[in-house]
């Protein structure tokens, strides 16, 4: 458990933000067509995209980006359940990784 001030880590996340291109980032829990699922734990896109910013501790970044969450939760959805028919999308402008719009902020880093 982490006993430090969240002062550092907001400023850190405003800092990234700024550093940001101003850009939209838009995110589907299914494809046109589809329906989003659910589980007795919830929607099962958004349980996996916080569950993949909260694994952010143990990235070797000190942040992870609105995509990087993206694609890590498609990738555990498909494990859990390799025939789910749900497909999650994101639509983004391209940009370089360090102008990408943070999700979460690795607080070991500060």
């Amino acid at each position: 458990m982490l006993s430090m001030s969240h002062a550092p880590i907001r400023r850190a996340y405003e800092e990234r933000i700024q550093d940001s291109m101003p850009q939209e980032v838009i995110l589907f829990a299914c494809d046109e067509g589809e329906k989003a699922f659910d589980s007795h734990d919830g929607d099962e896109y958004s349980r996996h995209l916080l569950y993949a910013a909260q694994t952010a501790t143990r990235s070797a970044s000190p942040f992870v980006s609105v995509s990087e969450t993206h694609y890590k939760a498609v990738s555990m959805m498909r494990q859990d359940d390799p025939s789910m028919i749900q497909h999650p999308q994101i639509l983004q402008p391209r940009c370089a990784v360090r102008r990408q719009l943070p999700l979460a902020v690795n607080p070991r880093y500060w």
